[in-house]
């Protein structure tokens, strides 16, 4: 009867033993290797600037994210970029309305219809077809839209395409005389200066390319020529007015209306306008007719008035604003530089003439390796043009004509 008591004695006292403090045989060593260790300072611990209730607090809302969790969030992230890029990427790229660009797609009218053609495929693609007769197309800076005249019995109206949806045609009201050399896009896509004849006078009609609205705009003077828009942002445009025998440069603003007289040396002879270099600092001008020789360009510094002359005439800027293509005083056509008062060489063969009158006779493409030229009152076939004078063996892709190249972004 005493093993129980005697066993319940040596349990007390090996817990007792067991539980006596001791110190550990490395002891010493975990000393030395600590003595030169300086102690953390006190300002670096939390608890001496934040109340414990609120770091605990922390501790206790801020779990730890499970792993599947992570992994989720990461693909979706992955996801998100990969759309992202995708979208970016399937966006077209537009180019700037003014200086060089790529060559896209060249639109010409047959039969009265309006039709694109590839350059490098030769492929081709009827845009708006059917009974109506439709002729001087017209490409966006932005290479995105064709304007177009739309000829009937009662006059002419402007429609506007996407050549992507051919069904996306926006029309303009009927317009009396329309000047087709007039037509001209702004900068940045949303307007189309017209000249035409309103109460039987010259006016100027700004249609909104999204709806076909055209809108009359109030002038001082009577517009006798067509109109450039300035670079780089179009709230310009150089206009010819007055009359024949006294015509004048004005610069009119689109957002007032108001106009601004461009003050020119006097000299003889009718005024040609020509069109603007891609930053806007210079305007070049025509004085003369190939029946009143001799013809002369003025390229016209805006802010000096200064101006450089070039003997010939129906200029065509280039799209880098280095060069014109342009008529010389023996019916030949010439490049020359802008920058100088240097001679106009002459380019391409007496049949690939373009009619100087019509300012849509002649065009260069986009990146300005090669000028289009149509033979005067259409009578025969667009030709190819080298600016460098190197003979050009004619493509067939340009065999049905030529009227405007798109611009694509380099």
């Amino acid at each position: 009867m005493n093993r129980p008591e005697n066993l319940e004695h040596e349990l007390t006292a090996w817990f007792n033993d067991t539980a006596a403090p001791r110190l550990p045989d490395f002891t010493d060593d975990i000393l030395r290797r600590t003595a030169g260790t300086r102690q953390r300072p006190r300002w670096t611990f939390p608890e001496r600037w934040i109340p414990m209730s609120v770091i605990t607090l922390g501790r206790r809302t801020l779990k730890p994210l499970p792993w599947r969790t992570i992994g989720l969030l990461a693909a979706l992230a992955l996801l998100i970029a990969a759309a992202l890029a995708v979208y970016v990427g399937s966006r077209t790229r537009l180019p700037a309305p003014f200086g060089l660009a790529r060559n896209g797609l060249v639109a010409y009218v047959n039969g009265g219809d309006i039709y694109t053609v590839d350059p490098i495929t030769g492929a081709r693609q009827a845009i708006v077809s059917g009974p109506d007769s439709d002729v001087e197309p017209r490409w966006s800076l932005d290479g995105t839209r064709l304007v177009f005249d739309r000829q009937s019995a009662t006059g002419d109206a402007l429609v506007v395409v996407d050549p992507k949806r051919p069904d996306s045609l926006v029309a303009t009201q009927i317009f009396t005389l329309l000047d087709t050399d007039s037509i001209a896009w702004s900068p940045d896509g949303q307007s189309i200066v017209v000249r035409a004849q309103h109460d039987g006078s010259s006016a100027v009609f700004i249609v909104d390319a999204a709806t076909g609205k055209a809108t009359l705009l109030p002038l001082d003077v009577t517009p006798i020529a067509i109109l450039y828009w300035r670079p780089p942002d179009g709230r310009q445009l150089m206009m010819l007015g007055g009359v024949e025998t006294d015509p004048r440069l004005y610069l009119l603003r689109i957002d007032g209306g108001s106009l601004e007289e461009v003050t020119i040396p006097k000299a003889p002879g009718p005024i040609r306008l020509n069109g603007w270099t891609p930053d806007g600092q210079r305007f070049i001008y025509q004085r003369g007719e190939y029946e009143q020789l001799p013809m002369v360009t003025h390229v016209l510094d805006m802010a000096t008035r200064d101006e450089v002359l070039i003997d010939a005439g129906y200029g065509h800027v280039s799209n880098d604003g280095t060069r014109m293509v342009a008529i010389d005083d023996r019916g030949r056509m010439c490049v020359a530089k802008l920058g100088a008062a240097e001679p106009c060489i002459q380019v391409g063969q007496l049949s690939q003439e373009y009619n100087g009158q019509n300012d849509a006779g002649v065009q260069w493409s986009p990146n300005d390796e090669w000028i289009i030229t149509r033979p005067p009152f259409d009578e025969g076939t667009a030709s190819l043009v080298d600016p460098d004078g190197a003979f050009l063996e004619q493509p067939s892709w340009l065999g049905d004509g030529g009227e405007s190249w798109q611009r694509l972004a380099p």
